[in-house]
């Protein structure tokens, strides 16, 4: 019993000495990093705000490439009758729609637009979904009706409604209007499904 009481002593003894060396090293290391906080205090460019800045302006103007890259493919898709999905738009399918395919073609002939959509996009800012392409297409819907309310103006109007079944047997109705335009002559345009 009395050998096991002096063998305290020396197992204490390494346990300070651990953690002396141990409180050396982290006081080093404290002062090390006082010295790094100084330095990017006085450095303006560290400065969390214009880091955030920064970073929030490059973002902005990623996503509008983004979304600029996919309203013109939706413009071009819709003013040649193309149809935008596909059957299987998974990443591994071989023809995920001409929406996607369009995109990896315009992808593959600008590097900054590669670089920053599809795969290489963060989650939440693809603008890829099939809603983002549906609300771009009510956009350009707007955009045609408030074209053509420009050109009726105060002209005299009728509204041509007409209905049809399609393959499926629904039933669908159409409105045209026809209008006389401000140089006499007789127009009709396509409002709606």
């Amino acid at each position: 019993m009395l050998e096991d009481i002096g063998k305290i002593p020396q197992v204490q003894y390494t346990i300070r000495h651990d953690l002396s060396s141990q409180i050396e090293f982290f006081e080093e290391r404290i002062l090390n990093f006082d010295s790094v906080c100084l330095e990017n205090l006085k450095n303006q460019s560290c400065h969390i705000e214009k880091v955030v800045k920064r970073q929030t302006t490059q973002e902005i103007l990623n996503n509008r490439l983004r979304i600029k890259a996919s309203i013109d493919i939706v413009r071009w898709l819709t003013f040649q009758a193309c149809a935008f999905r596909g059957h299987d738009e998974r990443p591994e399918s071989k023809n995920r729609g001409n929406f996607l395919e369009m995109l990896e073609l315009l992808a593959s002939y600008n590097e900054q637009v590669g670089a920053l959509v599809l795969d290489n996009a963060p989650q939440n800012a693809k603008y890829t979904s099939h809603q983002i392409q549906k609300e771009i297409l009510h956009v350009f819907a707007r955009n045609v009706q408030s074209s053509i309310r420009h050109d009726i103006d105060d002209a005299r109007f009728c509204l041509i409604v007409d209905e049809a079944r399609d393959e499926s047997r629904r039933e669908q109705m159409t409105l045209v209007i026809r209008f006389v335009d401000r140089s006499g002559f007789i127009r009709e345009r396509f409002l709606d499904i």
